[in-house]
């Protein structure tokens, strides 16, 4: 499932203990999949060139495993309106292994299937929504705990 933003979005590098490593980027635009089977809103790719400053840098702390500098916070601001699924400014926000903070709600669930058009540099792309649902089985609408 795609989202595109306009803000720009802090990122960093990362590794697990496995080796595999994880860059993430800073983008005036770009995509993002919002969810997949095993971690909900885990970003899994960016687009558009890279651009990480280096005021943004001196604030990061290192990998353990690597050693190379990263973010121990990582905030995506979207605007409101970019997508039915996408919550207010300022309230999404992601840890270090790209899961979204639980003190924050997630949207409520989508109807699908669906077809959503996405801006993109080349043109208008089309990605199909077969099945998911974007909201926490253990929470109601309102995010409070079920049992």
């Amino acid at each position: 499932i795609g989202s595109s933003f306009v803000s720009q979005l802090m990122c960093s590098h990362c590794c697990d203990d496995t080796g595999r490593e994880e860059s993430q980027r800073m983008v005036s635009l770009g995509i993002s999949h919002a969810m997949n089977a095993f971690r909900e809103w885990g970003l899994m790719e960016l687009v558009e060139e890279t651009t990480l400053k280096p005021e943004l840098m001196e604030a990061a702390a290192g990998c353990p495993t690597c050693g190379r500098r990263r973010y121990k916070r990582l905030y995506f601001d979207l605007p409101g309106d970019v997508l039915p699924f996408a919550v207010k400014r300022n309230q999404i926000v992601y840890n270090n292994n790209g899961d979204i903070d639980r003190q924050y709600p997630s949207p409520l669930p989508i109807h699908l299937p669906m077809t959503l058009t996405l801006p993109s540099t080349i043109g208008p792309l089309t990605y199909r929504l077969s099945s998911a649902q974007l909201h926490h089985p253990e929470q109601d609408r309102e995010g409070n705990a079920t049992a």
